[in-house]
């Protein structure tokens, strides 16, 4: 998954609070933790994930991906289910609200849908 920085959102921002997000993933077998659709990166619910994220030129693919709204996800796969997730107060972002879409350096799961 890639994300393009928004020309009217450049810069990186520093979370203020909380930021409530969702992100799309698949269920793991054990159901306290979920994978990105994606990278296939296990995520237990509940733990805090730290990662460095990459720019190159004005995309992103290093980071954690998520959206502002459940209406963003994509719904057009069986085996695809969401999660309520955190960006925590503290966190680097970008934003693009053409996708509706963040990525950061750190992210909670917190509840599966």
């Amino acid at each position: 998954m890639c994300f393009i920085i928004s020309d009217e959102h450049p810069e990186v921002k520093i979370a203020k609070r909380d930021i409530t997000c969702y992100k799309e993933v698949i269920k793991h077998r054990l159901s306290q933790y979920v994978k990105s659709d994606v990278m296939y990166f296990v995520y237990k619910l509940g733990k805090i994930y730290k990662r460095k994220m990459i720019v190159d030129n004005d995309n992103i693919d290093t980071g954690f991906h998520s959206y502002s709204n459940k209406c963003a996800i994509n719904r057009f796969r069986d085996d695809i289910i969401f999660v309520k997730c955190i960006i925590p107060k503290g966190s680097e972002y970008y934003y693009n609200p053409s996708w509706c879409e963040y990525v950061s350096n750190r992210i909670i799961i917190k509840e599966i849908f």
